[in-house]
């Protein structure tokens, strides 16, 4: 993803994208993994959220990535 472009649709498209490598393989993908993926797509000018996610909680669920990124998203709409 690149600074500017729609936080939203990246989110969409990306689990769009999971969704078919699953389809694709024997194995459901790790959530973790996943979520972990997802964070490492995003811009640097989401560093410090992808900071906060990785090492704010013990363990990295997918949902809670999702989530947050989906509020940014917002929060960035609405200010």
């Amino acid at each position: 993803m690149k600074d500017g472009e729609d936080l939203s649709a990246h989110v969409q498209k990306f689990t769009s994208l999971s969704c078919e490598i699953v389809a694709l393989g024997d194995q459901p993908m790790n959530d973790e993994d996943k979520a972990f993926m997802l964070l490492r797509s995003l811009p640097n000018s989401l560093e410090h959220l992808v900071q906060i996610l990785m090492y704010g909680k013990d363990q990295l669920s997918f949902d809670d990535v999702y989530s947050a990124l989906l509020s940014e998203d917002s929060r960035k709409m609405v200010g």
